[in-house]
């Protein structure tokens, strides 16, 4: 069962395969622009919406038939070219559906006994890109 997708990466799960994200959350914002006033309080100016921010976590595990090295290279591939990446969970697209990665974890769960990453636990933060 496919979950969704970042780029090219498609997230599913299956009896033999999972590669999934959890944790998903979201931020949206707005700009002002304060300017300061002799003798009296700063007025505030509407600027605009700002880009929206996401943050989620993406489970890897060898024991599912994902190479949790290769698939982490991936997302850090897509991060340091910029490039921009569509997102779908479901059949609907997130947001505007198109991200960047501006900044990415790693936190190395298991080692298999020759000393490779066998599960790892990855959490990517995304920015709109317009």
């Amino acid at each position: 069962m496919i979950v969704g997708s970042l780029g090219k990466t498609i997230f599913g799960c299956s009896s033999f395969y999972i590669k999934t994200i959890n944790n998903l959350s979201g931020d949206k914002s707005v700009r002002w622009i304060e300017h300061e006033v002799m003798h009296g309080k700063p007025k505030l100016q509407f600027e605009g919406v700002a880009l929206d921010e996401l943050k989620l976590n993406i489970h890897l595990n060898a024991a599912w038939n994902v190479n949790p090295t290769v698939a982490a290279k991936e997302f850090e591939d897509y991060m340091k070219k910029g490039q921009k990446l569509k997102f779908i969970l479901g059949s609907r697209v997130v947001g505007s559906g198109w991200y960047v990665i501006t900044s990415m974890s790693e936190t190395y769960k298991a080692y298999t006994s020759l000393g490779n990453v066998s599960k790892m636990e990855l959490s990517l933060s995304l920015k709109e890109y317009n």
